[in-house]
């Protein structure tokens, strides 16, 4: 999986839309520094992730209702789930056991089946207890959307115009007043935008029910 945006992406947008003609007084190291921070606030502001993220140890805790044409489901915490589970620990009342070496997933005749896109779990047997799993496993969205990349663009063109360094990225003779902040304020906006629409909704478990 890319990275959300590049060195060469901030340079190219900030050579476009103010007075620095390129970023090598500052660091490429920094500039991937701050990329990077900006992927995590993405994700952080979305509940989403365009890299593999890994999850260890997921526990869910709950009576949910069997379905004939499915089975009972659990949800996990995230979608786009790589497939197989690297985990998958049942509680029988007594102990755990392994499902992904003692059970098979199939949907028509295994104890289990995943929807691995919508982050789903079958359980596929009647239950006279609240189910119990621990769960492990990588997830992420395969591509970078094209907004969700311009999103990490002006985050980062932000956070180097609002920095120190800024003043000595300007060419010779440019003066040092320039008054960006209706534009930062324009980019703040759209970022917004972007984060809200690829928002997930969680679906939410509790012990006595599933919503």
């Amino acid at each position: 999986m890319a990275d959300y945006c590049t060195y060469e992406d901030v340079n190219n947008f900030l050579n476009l839309n103010t007075p620095i003609s390129d970023l090598s007084k500052i660091k490429r190291s920094v500039v991937n520094s701050l990329i990077e921070q900006n992927e995590d606030y993405i994700n952080s502001q979305t509940g989403n992730s365009w890299k593999t993220q890994t999850v260890t140890d997921e526990r869910h805790e709950v009576n949910t209702l069997y379905a004939r044409t499915t089975g009972a489901p659990i949800y996990l915490n995230h979608r786009n789930i790589t497939n197989p589970l690297t985990k998958l620990y049942y509680w029988n009342g007594e102990e755990y056991e392994n499902w992904l070496t003692d059970e098979t997933e199939d949907r028509d005749s295994g104890a289990y089946w995943v929807d691995y896109n919508k982050g789903i779990i079958y359980i596929n047997r009647y239950l006279n207890r609240p189910v119990n799993l621990l769960v492990s496993y990588t997830w992420g969205e395969s591509s970078v959307p094209k907004d969700i990349k311009k999103a990490c663009i002006m985050l980062t063109a932000i956070d180097i115009l609002e920095s120190e360094d800024y003043a000595s990225m300007l060419p010779s003779g440019q003066g040092t007043n320039l008054n960006f902040s209706q534009k930062i304020d324009y980019w703040k906006e759209q970022i917004k935008n972007i984060l809200e629409a690829h928002k997930e909704f969680t679906t939410i478990e509790t012990f006595n029910n599933l919503r």
